[in-house]
């Protein structure tokens, strides 16, 4: 699945997007508005749990990057 516009693509997320996922979970900047910082073994268990194969039927996040 990819969703397109002019000026974003929304793409599912892959195991090559950790490095900008933990760029953005060690942010003050960013997190400052959605949690208390976290270590670094709970952002990786965070991404791990978004990468599994996502369907519309089940009970989970869909995570799109």
């Amino acid at each position: 699945m990819q969703l397109e516009t002019e000026r974003l693509i929304l793409k599912p997320i892959t195991e090559g997007d950790w490095f900008f996922f933990e760029a953005l979970h060690q942010s003050r900047d960013v997190m400052r508005f959605v949690s208390d910082p976290s270590s670094a073994s709970e952002i990786r268990a965070r991404f791990e749990s978004r990468l599994i194969h996502w369907e519309k039927s089940e009970n989970s996040w869909l995570a799109l990057i």
